[in-house]
């Protein structure tokens, strides 16, 4: 859809790529403690029946490499597959031959 918009490139890709780790580091892990019965909130403490540890916000419990891996991964991703995309997309589409003066058809 974007190519056919005229702006998809690989820039666009790894956008939406840190767009998807953003949203998973503030929005998705401060939700997980909500959703996995072993995992307390950040305003309790670990008990026999919560053993596992809230990441806390933007994943900083889950290590200190998290918050960056967390972004780079999708953004490679996005890069790499609008690279792929639009690299398919350049050999399976027709050239734009508009501007191309057609010889054969004009007699001379």
């Amino acid at each position: 859809m974007l190519l056919s918009l005229g702006f998809a490139n690989v820039w666009l890709g790894a956008a939406r790529g840190l767009l998807h780790g953003l949203f998973l580091l503030v929005i998705v892990l401060p939700l997980l403690p909500h959703v996995h019965l072993r995992m307390p909130s950040d305003y309790e403490g670990g008990s026999a029946t919560h053993p596992l540890e809230p990441p806390g916000f933007m994943g900083p419990n889950y290590g200190r490499w998290t918050p960056l891996i967390v972004l780079l991964a999708p953004l490679l991703y996005g890069w790499v597959l609008d690279a792929f995309y639009l690299l398919l997309c350049d050999t399976a589409l027709p050239r734009d031959d508009t501007n191309v003066i057609d010889l054969s058809s004009s007699g001379v």
